[in-house]
């Protein structure tokens, strides 16, 4: 009986009662075909290691030839910008720290000239001729020709000078920055931006994805000067930049320009006119699409306001005087450099200049920004403010001016009574106003697909 009860509790025995006999001996055999695979794959991974090392090897040659090819490149690189520079040293000037303390030394020098307005351009409202003799030659120079220089920053901002540099066409005036007649295509280069100089990094002339080579020999084409664009370009590293400009500049590209003088409102007129009488009397009316600012004064928004127009075709942007200068350094960055693609006009009476738009040939309707209904004292049609949804497509003349106001109390009495409507954006209630670059976006965008093919409409 002590026999039996052993083996009632053996597990084997359980193991062959409950029909799985032979497990144990099954477990016996898998310890050897483990040990066997294991063994197998040790053998592999010694293999394997002896294969990595030619890997290894390999790998390591690989990489020292990219290595050497990268070297190679960027000698032929270099190579390359200074056969560039010596075939085109009549207008490339290469620029190092030795040549910047010389041209500050002899600021009458060829150099000392093309660095003066750079040097130390972030310190614009202190008078730096005591103290930078290159800075004193070049606003002597400034203060004889009475022209007034821009800066521009950035690649794009550059591109986009470039394009604009030294007239956007021929006489014909058959294009436009929009792709249309327009301002930019009128008879005399009248929309012409003069840039004085460039000044970046080698590789931003000459190496992609900037590449700006392209549009300088586009220049020179358009110019009919098959020699040399109408600017000089300088190139230096990013710290010799720095160095001159007094700040770091991380864009590693500026360039200075002479700010248009010639465009006042009789300026704007002519130009205005001129759109409608070269317009084909086959074709459609072409619009006149302004954008009016009343006292706006901070440049940044000044800046993106600008950019605003030109995306949405506008003939060019009107401030009153009392606005902030649409050409500091700052409102010229933030508009991308579409400050040279639509041009700026300051008038001395912004409501004067609305009436006579509006009661002219040109049939011009005003249409001032509110914010809200209660802006309706002193307005159009019963002083109602008309909402932008509710305005159905071709409700909105042909030729018209949206007006903006300051940023804190927004359109002047005097130039919101002489605008033809008032109108406003549909907001969600506890929004009581939006920043004016935002506004301006939505409104012109609003106006220019509400568009009517005729002049005069009735809202």
């Amino acid at each position: 009986s002590s026999i039996s009860s052993q083996l009632l509790t053996c597990p084997q025995h359980d193991d062959a009662n409950s029909g799985t006999a032979g497990t144990g001996n099954g477990n016996g055999c898998s310890n050897k075909v483990d040990s066997k695979a294991e063994r197998s794959a040790e053998r592999r991974d010694n293999k394997r290691k002896s294969v990595d090392g030619k890997a290894i090897k390999e790998e390591k040659r690989r990489k020292w030839l990219v290595k050497q090819g990268r070297k190679k490149a960027e000698v032929a690189a270099k190579q390359g910008v200074q056969d560039w520079i010596r075939r085109n040293c009549h207008f490339v000037t290469q620029v190092d720290e030795d040549a910047v303390r010389a041209a500050r030394e002899y600021p009458d020098s060829s150099l000392g000239k093309l660095l003066g307005p750079y040097f130390d351009i972030v310190d614009t409202k202190h008078d730096r001729s005591r103290s930078d003799p290159g800075a004193a030659a070049a606003a002597a120079a400034n203060k004889s020709s009475g022209d007034q220089i821009f800066f521009a920053e950035g690649t794009e901002t550059v591109r986009l000078l470039i394009q604009q540099c030294g007239g956007s066409l021929g006489d014909d005036g058959q294009h436009g920055p929009h792709g249309q007649h327009g301002p930019h295509g009128q008879p005399g280069r009248s929309m012409a931006i003069c840039a004085m100089s460039i000044f970046c990094k080698p590789s931003f002339v000459l190496q992609p994805p900037v590449h700006l080579l392209h549009d300088i020999e586009q220049v020179k084409a358009k110019t009919n000067e098959a020699n040399a664009p109408p600017f000089h370009v300088m190139l230096a590293e990013e710290k010799v930049i720095s160095m001159v400009a007094g700040y770091p500049v991380t864009r590693g590209i500026l360039a200075c320009g002479i700010v248009p003088t010639c465009r006042d409102e009789a300026w704007l007129d002519v130009l205005l006119t001129r759109m409608r009488q070269q317009q084909p009397t086959s074709s459609p009316c072409q619009p006149i699409r302004i954008l009016a600012l009343d006292g706006i004064c901070d440049t940044s928004n000044l800046g993106s306001m600008i950019r605003c127009a030109s995306a949405f075709g506008i003939c060019a942007v009107v401030l009153s005087k009392d606005c902030c200068d649409a050409w500091y350094r700052r409102s010229v960055r933030v508009s991308m450099g579409h400050i040279f693609r639509v041009p700026i006009v300051r008038v001395e009476d912004l409501a004067s200049t609305l009436r006579r738009w509006k009661e002219g040939p040109l049939q011009i309707a005003s249409f001032a920004a509110v914010a809200d209904e209660s802006a309706a004292q002193n307005g159009d049609r019963n002083g109602s403010v008309l909402l932008l949804s509710n305005v159905r497509k071709g409700e909105i003349p042909s030729n018209w001016c949206c007006c903006f106001g300051n940023e804190g109390i927004g359109i002047s009495a005097a130039t919101r009574e002489a605008c033809s409507y008032k109108v406003r954006i549909a907001m969600e209630d506890g929004v009581d106003s939006l920043s004016v670059p935002i506004a301006a976006g939505i409104l012109l965008h609003g106006l220019r697909e509400r568009e009517s093919k005729t002049a005069a409409v009735n809202i």
